[in-house]
């Protein structure tokens, strides 16, 4: 059986050695150490769980923000914005350019067009903090989404034109 030296202070070794005889040191220092394996890994292995649980839950959560984004996106894009809040938010997702105050006339209308409500009431609820910060998932969705709408209405052939040239 393989041994190992372990270091004590003197006056616990001296105290040891008044049971010398009536405790077995090495069997008691074997359940010890079984014993603070098993806490680690118990330890360990709950925090694992912790873990994995976290991350899934994390991982639905964000699922569902880009969804709910994706939606929301889609929704602004086809029943409220116009094709200057498209490409200011092309602007603002390609290279930070776009002017803030076009920026706050986008989330103005894509806040009132989804909750009918007014941008008084839009300035007064994210002063009092109600709003939550939309996530990244959440705007990275409702971005993509809006400028879907953008690219296909540029890029889709009019079929009106088609009808044009075939006459």
């Amino acid at each position: 059986m393989p041994s190992i030296a372990i270091y004590l202070p003197a006056d616990l070794k001296a105290r040891m050695d008044n049971y010398d005889d009536t405790i077995n040191w090495s069997r008691l220092a074997q359940r010890s150490f079984e014993q603070a394996i098993t806490e680690h890994q118990g330890k360990a292995t709950a925090m694992t769980s912790i873990k994995e649980r976290l991350r899934a839950s994390k991982a639905a959560s964000e699922a569902r923000e880009r969804e709910r984004g994706r939606r929301d996106g889609l929704h602004f894009a086809q029943a409220a914005a116009d094709y200057d809040d498209l490409q200011a938010l092309n602007a603002f997702s390609t290279d930070l350019s776009a002017p803030e105050d076009r920026l706050w006339d986008i989330l103005v209308r894509w806040f009132d067009t989804l909750t009918q409500r007014s941008p008084r009431d839009l300035i007064e609820d994210l002063t009092r903090e109600k709003q939550p910060v939309p996530s990244d998932p959440y705007v990275q969705a409702f971005v993509t989404a809006a400028l879907e709408v953008l690219d296909a209405a540029e890029n889709e052939p009019d079929p009106v034109a088609k009808i044009e040239t075939r006459a």
